[in-house]
């Protein structure tokens, strides 16, 4: 890459951060363009080397230049990898732990920090919010509701994000969701809890069924006899296979 084409991609890259350090837009997920992984990791190795380049040419004189093609080559990067992951990122999901229905809610930034935003069906914010920032704490206002937050796969996309004015903000690389906050099939959070599936008698391990902590479908994992009702096998998934003794006996 010359210095013209140095200077043009430098342009190009403070030319999209600026409605984003001046707060002249508001960050909207657009359309992913049609790109594969491949062509977004060489735009990422021509800015990375751009940005060595003008520090090799300019030192901290071209400290503007490498800021914007840093920033580019981390964006590049950022949609390869989104792209390697068939357009998906992880996020976290709101769900009822009765029935492990994904309840309809959105991740947003609240006044004292991230929060739920409990949606009704025309995706419009009820009122109701739960702090995220307690994770599953077993005393959280969100736990008692009978929620839980466990991470999900959702459409994603990767931008720039920013916020402050001119040199003296700043600019970053976020990744978002691009699902509205929640997939089609989230339920809303007053909705009947469907009943557990009832037992049977080929139940046994190996077989397929819900999740006796968390209702995911899984597979039964035997364990030693459970000291509280004395039954030979828990229904139970990886994960909360995982979790301590204490907290498995709560269940029972």
């Amino acid at each position: 890459m010359n210095e013209d084409q140095t200077i043009k991609a430098a342009e190009a890259m403070m030319e999209a951060a600026y409605p984003y350090l001046t707060r002249e837009i508001k960050l909207a997920p657009p359309s992913p363009p049609e790109k594969t992984a491949e062509e977004y990791r060489e735009e990422a190795k021509k800015l990375a080397q751009a940005r060595e380049e003008s520090w090799e040419r300019s030192d901290t004189d071209g400290f503007l230049t490498q800021w914007a093609c840093g920033l580019g080559s981390s964006l590049a990067s950022r949609r390869a990898e989104i792209k390697e992951n068939g357009g998906n990122w992880t996020f976290q999901g709101l769900y009822r732990r009765a029935d492990g229905k994904r309840i309809r809610a959105k991740l947003i930034d609240g006044k004292y920090g991230p929060c739920w935003a409990i949606c009704d069906e025309h995706a419009q914010f009820t009122g109701q919010f739960f702090s995220a920032s307690y994770e599953n704490s077993h005393r959280s206002k969100l736990w008692k509701a009978g929620l839980e937050q466990r991470e999900e796969t959702a459409p994603a996309w990767a931008d720039m994000d920013g916020e402050g004015y001119g040199l003296s903000g700043r600019a970053w690389v976020s990744t978002f969701r691009i699902d509205g906050g929640y997939p089609l099939d989230a339920v809303d959070i007053n909705s009947p809890v469907e009943p557990p599936e009832p037992p049977s008698d080929e139940d046994g391990p190996g077989m397929v069924r819900r999740c006796d902590r968390c209702g995911k479908r899984t597979y039964c994992e035997a364990v030693s006899p459970c000291q509280v009702n004395s039954v030979d096998h828990r229904w139970l998934c990886e994960d909360c296979y995982a979790v301590s003794n204490y907290e498995l006996n709560q269940i029972y």
